[in-house]
């Protein structure tokens, strides 16, 4: 009689154990389930882009839990349906290449998101002056070249040059594409730097005693100055050329011409 509440004590003992271990496993199983992503999205995505440009995109998933988590670029399969106007060259890199129209898809396994980009003509960021570097004798003047510098790295000529200016007008002036140097010192203009110099000249040269010229061709004439510190400068454009036979040869600046 004594042994039958002993049995039945190991017997409920052994129905709260397996509740309890019923309970373990239910738990475990709902939080994989919270932890699974039910869909994507991207972010940084431009509506448009120039020519040559280029952005970077994020990938975000979103799980059954309601939390957003970063996914990894390479876990990410990404494809545009026209390649010639925007690429990929590493993931999740949009490289914008030709102008157009064109339909991005971003997959992570059965979920995916497309989003459009437009590619329009490439845009100025920039500019390059050529020389970098300029060294003017005072009173005489040299040419530069400018250009704007595309998205798309190409470049285009500078043919207005109203809203370029001197840093220091004392030493140095702008007049279109020309620098006239006024005193000694130091200028910058965009990304030339000018140095001028007070000296004097000394001599002048041609680069030829002859020069052979047929009908109604021309040839422009370099005139070298060479000033009393030993540096020597292109002055053409500072020095007046007269024909002695205006019949058979003209002159038009530095510039002579055949008749």
């Amino acid at each position: 009689m004594k042994c039958k509440p002993l049995f039945l004590s190991f017997i409920a003992s052994c129905l709260l154990i397996g509740c309890k271990s019923g309970d373990d496993n239910g738990g475990g199983a709902s939080t994989n389930v919270d932890n699974e992503i039910i869909s994507i999205r991207i972010e940084n995505v431009p509506s448009s882009l120039a020519k040559g440009q280029k952005v970077q995109l994020v990938a975000f998933g979103q799980l059954a839990s309601g939390k957003d988590i970063q996914l990894s670029n390479k876990d990410i399969t990404w494809a545009a349906d026209n390649t010639e106007v925007v690429n990929f060259f590493y993931p999740a890199e949009v490289v914008a290449v030709g102008e157009g129209n064109t339909e991005i898809k971003a997959s992570y396994s059965s979920y995916s998101e497309r989003f459009n980009i437009t590619v329009t003509p490439p845009i100025v960021e920039g500019i390059e002056i050529y020389p970098s570097n300029l060294s003017l004798v005072s009173g005489f003047s040299n040419n530069f070249s400018a250009y704007f510098v595309n998205s798309d790295k190409t470049t285009t000529p500078i043919t207005n040059f109203e809203t370029l200016t001197s840093s220091d007008p004392q030493v140095a002036t702008v007049n279109n594409n020309i620098i006239n140097g006024v005193g000694a010192g130091n200028s910058y203009s965009g990304e030339i730097n000018v140095d001028v110099r007070e000296v004097a000249l000394t001599s002048i040269r041609l680069p030829s005693s002859k020069v052979m010229l047929g009908t109604r061709t021309n040839k422009a004439i370099e005139v070298t100055g060479y000033f009393d510190d030993g540096s020597a400068y292109n002055i053409s454009n500072h020095v007046t050329l007269i024909s002695t036979v205006p019949d058979v040869v003209s002159v038009n600046q530095n510039k002579i011409t055949g008749l």
